[in-house]
């Protein structure tokens, strides 16, 4: 998922400094995600802050594009058209200067595109299988689906990803492509296998549910201070969306109320002990209707409650009205300190709002807030809510489990985020398969970006062969069957695949000739320096007019590239490496560390 269509349309200029690409993300791994950096790179331009006097405003990049434009409209719509994101500023000229805001980071082995984060798993799959296959996601917290194709843009800036032939979509109005009377079709996107089906790429193609192609996958990343601050200066016609310290509050545009749900009996009456009618509420309403608001500007909300430290924190940015409907509600009569309140996941009970008399609670059933104070409120009354954007913040946990096939998972620190690797030591697939398979629980063939990781990797290599394999030993080699070599058994030599394809595809400036030989996959590693200066011993590391891929010999502890189902001599015998053990990987799940809800702080556990 790399750089394919893109380069050619992303040709690189001078830096103001020449940097390679993994100088440029050493320098601004902490500023931006991947797509950002290689985006800003390919473009030769630089992440700067927004604000240099508010850090929550986030980072930007102004760059250049090769294409005439006369006047500011010209200019915005060229940047749109090549870069994904938010276009903060056009210049118009002989070329076209564009910054683009940097707010949200999607994982490393997803692509950004306009708020959401994209991933293809290269193997094959049924329509079920591939909706399987996306919910595997990328934590436990963000929930990843079928990528939705909403728009014939949407290929624009898909073609920018590597690797897609023909992959599952899902498309929300298959009847503006074909009819599907039965329901037993599903759209495929289709782009490199464009030849194979005689249509254009970019295309939508009808196929059976059964039958078999890759898939694309996405998931909204969590909102951030910079993107709220820029939906409230875009969106400041429509809501008018307030940004503090702990997010970012709009109100409502029409009136809503808190419901009553029941009349409960109380010692076998309708009344409590006051002999008033004890009500049962809910804000289930107000909840949607923030929800509803969020999906339009792509991100999460929720009801604020009506605690008063919600109130303290945001009553600077309560105008106009005379007061907020909160998610704040009370059931049974007089009983009091009993308004809750549930914003998101979290519910809140007891504590939220204390009256000066018990005569607060009698009739009133819900909270509201107004410029100075909060107000006990008849459930019946009408107010505009008072929806929050929370700021979630994430962080990466454990390894996800393993399969039961995995021998070994070893996780390790990068600068940028944690990758997992799960080994399996025992048994040998082709590449395609051990593809499949790593991508059966979300990951891909694993990479490494520095010595130290792989050093830690290397003490988890340890080839288990089949009782009575073959081992020839001679003084300068050593040749391994996965099995007896007189029945047919397969030569392995302690090889694994990984994750890395050669002629190189990523950062390919350097080596000897000025071109590295071979680069990682997109989203296991970025350090194509290592992958290529690290020994080779055992095997040309050349290229060659096919496409290779890259192994690791555990006994040279060497990187290889090999061809698939290629022959070769070597010590005149027939050397075939068509399957070998392998080594999956994938980002630890991110799970939620702090979350700011309705302005309230809480620690998630």
């Amino acid at each position: 998922m790399l750089l394919a269509f893109f380069i050619a349309l992303l040709i690189p200029r001078a830096h103001s400094t020449t940097l390679t690409f993994s100088q440029f993300q050493e320098l601004h791994s902490k500023t931006a995600d991947m797509t950002s950096m290689k985006v800003c790179w390919m473009l030769g331009g630089d992440i700067l802050p927004v604000d240099a006097n508010i850090p929550e405003k986030g980072h930007k990049c102004t760059a250049t594009v090769d294409r005439w434009s006369s006047n500011a409209k010209d200019a915005k719509e060229a940047c749109a058209s090549r870069i994904p994101y938010h276009i903060d500023s056009a210049q118009y000229g002989t070329k076209t200067q564009c910054t683009f805001l940097i707010n949200l980071a999607c994982a490393e082995d997803h692509w950004q595109i306009h708020g959401k984060c994209y991933r293809l798993h290269n193997g094959k799959y049924t329509w079920a299988q591939a909706k399987a296959i996306c919910q595997t996601g990328v934590g436990d917290d963000v929930k990843s689906q079928v990528a939705i194709f909403y728009s014939e843009a949407l290929s624009i800036y898909l073609n920018d990803m590597e690797n897609i032939g023909a992959a599952w979509v899902n498309v929300p109005n298959l009847n503006d492509y074909f009819t599907n009377p039965n329901n037993d079709h599903g759209g495929v996107y289709i782009q490199g296998a464009a030849y194979k089906y005689d249509t254009r790429q970019g295309s939508i193609m009808m196929f059976k549910a059964e039958s078999k192609h890759q898939v694309i996958c996405e998931y909204t990343p969590p909102t951030t201070m910079a993107e709220m601050f820029h939906l409230a200066k875009v969106y400041a016609q429509i809501y008018p969306i307030g940004v503090y310290s702990h997010g970012a509050v709009f109100p409502t545009s029409s009136y809503v109320r808190i419901t009553q749900t029941d009349i409960i009996a109380y010692n076998g009456k309708f009344t409590d002990k006051y002999g008033n009618e004890v009500e049962k509420f809910d804000a289930s309403g107000l909840e949607k209707k923030c929800a509803s608001i969020g999906n339009i500007l792509n991100v999460k909300s929720y009801p604020v409650s009506g605690h008063a430290d919600d109130f303290n924190a945001m009553k600077s940015l309560l105008k106009g009205h005379q007061c907020y409907l909160t998610s704040s509600y009370k059931n049974d009569g007089f009983k009091k300190t009993d308004y809750r309140a549930k914003s998101g996941n979290n519910s809140l009970e007891g504590g939220i709002f204390e009256g000066a008399s018990s005569d607060e609670y009698c009739n009133a059933h819900s909270l509201s807030m107004s410029t100075t104070e909060r107000l006990p409120t008849m459930a019946a009354t009408g107010a505009c809510a008072l929806c929050a954007m929370h700021q979630i913040h994430y962080e990466y946990g454990p390894c996800p489990d393993k399969p039961d096939w995995i021998d070994e998972v070893y996780r390790f620190e990068r600068p940028s985020r944690v990758f997992c690797h799960y080994i399996n030591n025992h048994e040998v697939e082709t590449r395609a398969d051990a593809v499949v398979r790593c991508e059966s629980f979300g990951a891909s063939l694993s990479g490494v970006d520095s010595d130290p990781e792989f050093q830690g990797l290397a003490q988890k290599l340890s080839p288990k062969y089949p009782p009575g394999n073959t081992v020839d030993i001679t003084p300068h080699s050593r040749t391994v069957y996965f099995g007896d070599a007189n029945k047919g058994a397969i030569r392995i030599d302690d090889h694994y695949w990984l994750g890395g394809i050669s002629p190189c595809e990523t950062d390919c400036s350097g080596g000897p000739t000025g071109v590295r030989e071979a680069s990682w996959d997109a989203g296991v590693a970025v350090n194509t320096t290592f992958l290529n200066n690290y020994n080779h011993d055992g095997h040309p590391w050349n290229l060659l007019p096919v496409t290779q891929y890259v192994s690791f010999r555990n006994d040279f502890n060497a990187f290889h590239i090999h061809p698939l189902d290629h022959y070769y001599t070597k010590n005149g015998s027939i050397v075939h490496y068509e399957k070998m053990f392998f080594v999956c990987g994938k980002s630890a799940h991110l799970t939620q560390s702090t979350t700011i809800k309705s302005a309230l702080q809480q620690t998630s556990t």
